[in-house]
């Protein structure tokens, strides 16, 4: 099973060391003449079950959120929200008040303009970043900057159903499904008769296909 990312920039605090080392202390088996006639395996299994598990206890986790850009402008968004929602249940609650309904049909005009230039002006600043990132050649801020915009690296293996309908979950299953799958479809058997071909109409050589292009073709 694959595990979450830990929270390790708790480490910077001094108090979170004491407090992580404390308790390995404590969880750790002892390292007695007993624990010697294991194999090496085991007990590098032990020791890191055991960390991960106080290490999460004391850390937690990182946790991953994708940069939006409703989310860095939600005060002035859900402001402009607001408002339509409000007016439109004034209207919703008075449907005969043509006062009330154009009050709505501007609100909702302003607020679908504002939004919409909210998340241009987002967009282009995060493209102006992205670039100034890539003409400075800092390959980090650049790929931090995409995974912030889109979010992280999405792993795993989307569940599939076999041949007799079951659903496949585990990851060397649903790998050895596909195998079988495309084994299956590339490998398909043909009648198909070459003799057919020579029934084909032969055209001439487009010849003039080799001459290089003109600028006037080219030209923008």
């Amino acid at each position: 099973m694959r595990r979450r990312k830990l929270d390790v920039s708790k480490l910077s605090s001094a108090d979170v060391c004491q407090q992580l080392q404390s308790q390995l202390e404590t969880e750790l088996p002892p390292a007695t003449d007993a624990s010697c006639h294991l194999k090496i395996e085991e007990t590098w299994c032990t020791i890191k079950d055991v960390t991960y598990k106080v290490a999460s206890k004391v850390l937690g986790h990182k946790l991953f959120k994708h940069k939006d850009w409703f989310d860095e402008q939600d005060v002035e968004a859900r402001a402009l929200l607001d408002a339509m929602y409000s007016m439109h249940l004034s209207w919703i609650n008075d449907k005969n008040n043509t006062a009330k309904k154009k009050v709505y049909a501007q609100a909702r005009s302003r607020a679908q303009s504002r939004l919409r230039e909210m998340k241009d002006q987002w967009w282009r600043t995060k493209s102006s970043e992205l670039q100034a990132a890539a003409d400075r050649h800092d390959l980090k801020s650049f790929y931090q900057g995409l995974k912030a915009v889109y979010g992280p690296k999405q792993a795993g293996s989307a569940p599939v159903r076999s041949i007799d309908g079951s659903l496949l979950t585990d990851k060397i299953k649903i790998q050895e499904h596909w195998v079988e799958h495309f084994h299956a479809v590339l490998n398909q058997h043909s009648d198909f008769n070459d003799s057919v071909l020579s029934e084909l109409p032969e055209l001439p050589t487009a010849s003039y296909l080799d001459v290089a292009p003109t600028i006037e073709e080219v030209r923008p």
